[in-house]
């Protein structure tokens, strides 16, 4: 499983794109700008690494650290 190094307001930030549906990071990450939003280069590199899993190991990431 990916180690992801966000802030707080970043991880619920990505909770809610997640909750919208992968599809949805996915436009966030082609379309949108993360850097303006405050992510670090780092941190849209773990995004765009998170955004190869499917819906069910996101949400099951999720779970675990009790975003959810």
């Amino acid at each position: 499983m990916p180690i992801l190094h966000l802030t707080d307001n970043q991880f619920g930030a990505l909770k809610v794109l997640v909750d919208r549906g992968v599809e949805e990071l996915a436009t966030y990450l082609q379309e949108g700008d993360p850097r303006i939003d405050g992510y670090s280069d780092e941190e849209v590199a773990d995004l765009r690494r998170l955004e190869a899993h499917d819906a069910d190991e996101i949400q099951a990431l999720l779970d675990a650290v009790g975003m959810t």
